[in-house]
């Protein structure tokens, strides 16, 4: 794995304003597999992006994140010619707001948020999906499979109550 990441954080008063970039390259090398070419990870994505806006005061807090990076690796163009490379990029909206208040040697919490409140369709990766299986004499064997995108998460909300003491 190699790569270099960029970020670059400024705050002014309760307002925080970060951005990160990273480009970076993770590959295997296996003598056994593809022939001993280098081939990318499950997770590798060459570029990301994130900007956050963040606001806090008085015990109440505000994030907001945008996340973008580019596609991971295809494991199905590995048998599929036709099937791309990478898989389409990924982009993400996050908000989250937050309350604290403290009460005597105890602080109570309450926090909400939403993961991809765009709803946006990300492919999180592709597989193939035995789609026509023929059984003979007890062997089993698949004639066909097609490729099927698997999503990350759509509208996630999150509610979180506490207290530390």
């Amino acid at each position: 794995a190699k790569g270099l990441e960029v970020m670059l954080k400024q705050g002014v008063g309760p307002l925080t304003l970060s951005q990160a970039y990273v480009v970076s390259r993770t590959v295997y090398h296996n003598p056994r597999v593809l022939g001993g070419r280098e081939f990318a990870v499950s997770w590798d994505r060459t570029h990301q992006y994130t900007a956050t806006a963040s606001w806090r005061k008085g015990g109440f807090e505000s994030n907001l994140m945008w996340s973008a990076a580019s596609g991971t690796p295809n494991s199905v163009a590995v048998s599929d010619s036709a099937e791309p490379d990478r898989l389409p990029s990924f982009y993400r909206l996050d908000l989250g707001l937050s309350w604290e208040h403290r009460v005597g040697l105890r602080t109570l919490s309450l926090g909400f948020s939403v993961y991809n409140l765009l709803d946006r369709k990300n492919v999180w990766y592709r597989t193939l999906v035995p789609t026509d299986v023929v059984t003979n004499g007890g062997q089993v064997r698949v004639e066909t499979a097609i490729p099927v995108d698997v999503y990350d998460l759509g509208i996630h909300p999150s509610f979180e109550l506490g207290i530390r003491f």
